[in-house]
């Protein structure tokens, strides 16, 4: 398999691998070329202030002073789908700056298919292989072997 980038993510962190080809030894290898860091992914939803003016009604009560009723129903849930929308637009951007010819991707199965269904036909056009498994902390020699890449 001919692959020219290689991207593995998570909510947190996006790695972008050109694969780069010895003609004479015909083994491959793997040059980072792109590293980014979504800090709101790394952040635990007690530590995202979202406390704005107005966000949670306040109620007084006479006996015990005030307090918030407003709740984080579903933050977490829509905090994930902002980090989702964001991880797409950025591999967007990076297919769009590289515009290989064959590229891979791997992201963890829970977000994975999301991923992909926010790409747009030209970002998908060209996606031939995709794994479902967190690769952003293994080493960069790992990552041809998971890939299949000799």
């Amino acid at each position: 398999m001919r692959l020219d980038i290689i991207i593995v993510a998570d909510l947190g962190q996006i790695k972008a691998f050109k694969v780069i080809r010895d003609e004479l030894t015909a083994h491959s290898h793997v040059q980072l070329i792109d590293d980014q860091i979504i800090e709101m992914g790394r952040k635990k939803l007690k530590d995202i202030d979202t406390d704005k003016q107005g966000e949670f009604a306040v109620v007084s009560y006479p006996l015990t002073g005030e307090r918030s009723v407003g709740e984080r129903h579903n933050e977490k849930l829509e905090i994930r789908r902002k980090l989702i929308c964001e991880l797409s637009k950025i591999i967007g951007q990076i297919i769009k700056k590289y515009n290989p010819s064959a590229w891979a991707l791997s992201a963890p199965a829970e977000i994975l298919p999301r991923i992909i269904e926010n790409l747009d036909q030209a970002t998908k056009k060209n996606l031939i292989k995709t794994i479902s498994a967190d690769l952003t902390k293994i080493d960069k020699t790992e990552i041809l072997q998971r890939f299949g890449v000799k």
